[in-house]
């Protein structure tokens, strides 16, 4: 089975200076022990060989854009999702948000990990791509956070709620 443009990754040592590597490797081993994927369905999917894709994910190669889109399309995710936990590692962050007046616009967010918004008071209604959620306090809704998300009305004043963003862990655990 030919190969294209993937027989032309670079293969370097681990260390330090591959964490960008090491963020791909451990995001790509996520997503498909996620889906069920083996590596050899993974090389069926992306036309890589099991050897490649287990360098993928050890971060013991640097992989090239089209290897990059040929992984993604095959594990069903946008190519940005691939770079989770390339930035300064961080385990999580939580904020208390009140919201005291109405607006006709919100701003809208966008980020690495996954969101949980946990209603204290107050009840609005917050979007996550093209869905909305209805939320009361006692309600939590979790989500993806590089899904553009945000309140899309404020439905009964004042609005608290606590939102922690978990940042995914960089793995390196060997897989077959």
């Amino acid at each position: 089975m030919g190969h294209g443009p993937a027989v032309r990754e670079v293969v370097e040592p681990a260390g330090r200076e591959n964490r960008l590597e090491r963020a791909i490797g451990a995001e790509v081993r996520r997503i498909r022990r996620t889906s069920g994927a083996t590596l050899a369905e993974m090389a069926l999917r992306t036309g890589l060989s099991k050897p490649m894709l287990s360098k993928i994910e050890n971060a013991r190669t640097s992989c090239s854009l089209t290897t990059l889109a040929r992984l993604a399309d095959a594990l069903d995710v946008p190519v940005t999702s691939l770079f989770r936990g390339a930035d300064t590692p961080r385990e999580a962050a939580a904020h208390l948000v009140t919201l005291t007046e109405r607006s006709e616009e919100f701003p809208l967010f966008q980020h690495p990990g996954t969101e949980l918004l946990y209603m204290l008071e107050g009840e609005m209604v917050y979007g996550h791509g093209e869905s909305s959620y209805p939320l009361r306090p006692g309600d939590a809704l979790q989500l993806d956070g590089e899904g553009v998300h945000g309140p899309r009305e404020l439905v009964a004043l004042p609005i608290r709620f606590l939102s922690v963003v978990a940042y995914g862990e960089l793995g390196t655990d060997a897989d077959g």
